[in-house]
């Protein structure tokens, strides 16, 4: 399982939460964590190409996504 969830950057309240099966891609959850006033979307390396998604297109959010997975 994977927990997918949108918080504000700079209170790091959480706003909404997505649960999805781990096979699924990450990407795929995306449009589903927004509340429609964002104007940037962090993300991680898992969201690569959230942006070429159908349901991103032309909804004029830019997209700050890792560019490789953070290793601990």
């Amino acid at each position: 399982m994977n927990v997918h969830i949108g918080a504000y950057k700079d209170t790091r309240l959480i706003y909404s939460a997505e649960t999805t099966a781990a096979f699924v891609h990450d990407s795929t959850s995306g449009s589903d964590l927004l509340y429609g006033k964002e104007k940037v979307v962090y993300g991680a390396a898992g969201y690569q190409g959230i942006e070429k998604r159908p349901e991103m297109k032309g909804i004029g959010i830019g997209h700050l996504i890792s560019m490789t997975s953070v290793k601990r």
